[in-house]
């Protein structure tokens, strides 16, 4: 299944996920009714329905939610999620894979040690990747792209981690480092107006609360293509 995968691209699909920018969907633990096993009709077909019709999406257990059951999807195996997800980032940022393996170890080690600027470095050489054409100017569009990133480069990274004031745009743990971050974009705003803004917002809503240890608050700023982040370490008692 890997190597079909990687021999046989699924430019489609990944096209499709990228324009409805709807990659959450598919790279979570999905639940869904029977009705995704029925008939479909191509031009108007979810994706979910068509990853599982093409084997990219295959049953992992069920559930009974009211007596009804709910049908867990997920990637077939770790392989098969990692080559999806290096096809979603060349759909994304236009990288090859040696680029990926380069900053794989650089980034994880520029959060490691609270390098700010080595880190929005890092992300603003992803965003000069873009080509015009694919470029979205949303909010939604550079979360996405971030969380495809950190995925790749290995981090469990969840999106819109709740809390009892909100959702954190993303969690993750590395080397008992939780970081909780929050992304900003505006075409036109500042990037240093934008960190404050984001930073301000971790405080306000306390993202962090629900973790003990080492927790690094992280705000991420995209303005055009100009890219900043800042840093904030927390050392949390249970």
């Amino acid at each position: 299944m890997g190597h079909w995968f990687r021999s046989g691209t699924p430019t489609f699909l990944i096209e499709m996920i990228r324009r409805r920018n709807k990659t959450d969907e598919v790279l979570e633990p999905l639940a869904v009714s029977a009705s995704i096993f029925n008939g479909y009709n191509p031009p108007d077909i979810e994706e979910e329905p068509l990853l599982f019709q093409t084997g990219y999406l295959t049953i992992k257990r069920i559930e009974l939610y009211d007596k009804q059951p709910r049908y867990i999807l997920g990637f077939p195996n770790s392989e098969v999620k990692q080559a999806f997800m290096e096809h979603l980032l060349q759909a994304y940022g236009k990288y090859s894979m040696v680029q990926v393996d380069n900053l794989r170890i650089t980034m994880v080690q520029q959060i490691n040690g609270g390098d700010e600027a080595g880190f929005a470095g890092s992300l603003e050489a992803m965003v000069a990747t873009v080509p015009h054409q694919l470029h979205i100017p949303t909010e939604a569009y550079y979360h996405t792209m971030m969380l495809i990133w950190m995925r790749l480069i290995g981090f469990n990274i969840q999106g819109e981690r709740p809390n009892n004031r909100g959702n954190a745009d993303a969690v993750w743990e590395q080397s008992g480092l939780t970081v909780v971050a929050e992304i900003k974009y505006h075409a036109k705003r500042k990037v240093k107006a934008l960190l404050k803004d984001a930073m301000k917002q971790i405080h306000e809503r306390r993202y962090y609360n629900r973790y003990t240890g080492k927790v690094l608050l992280l705000a991420i700023a995209f303005s055009g293509k100009n890219v900043g982040c800042r840093m904030e370490m927390k050392k949390l008692e249970a």
